[in-house]
């Protein structure tokens, strides 16, 4: 997946395309800028796929010392990035309804040719770029509106839904009781569940934030990976009819606002909209990160408040390089927490406080 023009600068010389849109070469002592924020939650629309694979499968223990993480990066080759052009380009000329005969027999022959060229992984970074420019296109609102047009109103509009939003992650009493015991907040890949019934695939989900950030699919501490939670788009009182958050308990916790420099965030979920959208840094959004096709087309508003968002959607943030009790604002629970568990938060300087869900 492309997360950048990258630059030609020798042959030889790999590019490694950051999530910022900025570039660096492979060996250059400049570092890569942080990405920003997002914790996570899952939609259930994909729970059954998920649960179907992790029933097979033990737990995969992926923990290994390595070098600090500086942030989300997919490393690039020119010429990868030429073979991925190439291949959308064929990909889009195959179903062109125009094409008859010879003509086509020919796009197809170079079409397999383009993508027999390509690794699996590079490969499936151009399927998801084509599916996701595809969904731009298809938010054209008409003549004269462009492409270019529609990516810049999906991009204005993310940025408005994601301006000044602090980052929040739900849990249980009795899994922020664990949290504050440790000190952090551990992944995924760490406990060996998720918070939601079938949603624990790790395999799945290594391979994506491969693809997604260039994180190691083995070999990388697992301490470092993503932390999943959500923008709060909805504002800072947790809603009662937000089933997908609720699923993963009814206690908030937002973060500091210092957490948005490192978390990345996308509208649906990063692992199961795959191929409409890719996350992109909270604090200077991408309109790939928009995920129009769960609007109508020439329809550019993301109504958080709305009953089609509330009801299918939220967005997602991961929160990279590690998230300790340090970088809790506070806690809101939906009634009083039982003694020992305000007196934990009290030990640990966390401000928290009862505010009963709203229903909308």
């Amino acid at each position: 997946m492309y997360l950048g023009e990258p630059h030609h600068v020798g042959d030889g010389l790999t590019v490694v395309e950051d999530l910022c849109g900025l570039s660096r070469v492979e060996g250059c002592l400049h570092p890569v800028p942080k990405p920003g924020p997002c914790p996570g939650t899952r939609r259930t629309g994909g729970l059954r796929r998920a649960a179907r694979k992790v029933t097979a499968k033990p737990k995969t223990t992926r923990t290994a010392k390595g070098p600090a993480y500086t942030g989300p990066s997919v490393t690039v080759s020119p010429e990868d990035r030429h073979r991925m052009d190439e291949y959308k380009r064929l990909r889009d000329a195959e179903n062109d309804p125009t094409l008859r005969g010879d003509e086509l027999t020919r796009v197809r022959a170079d079409f397999d040719k383009a993508k027999a060229a390509l690794s699996p992984k590079m490969r499936a970074r151009a399927v998801q770029e084509y599916r996701i420019g595809n969904a731009a296109k298809q938010h054209r609102t008409g003549e004269p509106d462009t492409a270019e047009q529609a990516q810049a109103k999906m991009q204005a509009e993310l940025q408005r839904m994601f301006a000044g939003k602090r980052i929040a992650t739900r849990v249980t009493a009795e899994g922020l009781a664990g949290i504050l015991r440790d000190g952090r907040f551990k992944t995924q890949h760490e406990t060996g569940y998720s918070g939601l019934a079938g949603a624990y695939v790790p395999d799945e989900r290594a391979k994506a934030e491969e693809l997604l950030f260039g994180i190691p699919e083995t070999g990388f501490d697992d301490t470092r990976r993503p932390y999943y939670g959500y923008v709060m788009v909805n504002g800072d009182t947790p809603p009662a009819d937000d089933a997908m958050l609720n699923a993963y308990g009814p206690v908030q916790v937002v973060f500091k606002d210092g957490v948005r420099d490192r978390t990345t965030a996308m509208i649906g979920d990063s692992l199961n909209d795959f191929d409409r959208a890719k996350p992109s840094p909270v604090n200077a959004p991408e309109h790939w990160s928009f995920k129009p096709t769960r609007l109508r087309p020439g329809d550019y508003d993301h109504d958080p408040a709305g009953e089609d968002f509330r009801n299918g959607e939220y967005a997602e943030a991961q929160i990279h390089d590690g998230v300790t009790v340090g970088d809790v604002a506070e806690v809101v629970f939906p009634q009083a927490p039982e003694q020992s568990l305000r007196d934990a938060l009290d030990q640990k300087g966390i401000p928290w406080r009862v505010a009963p869900a709203q229903r909308r």
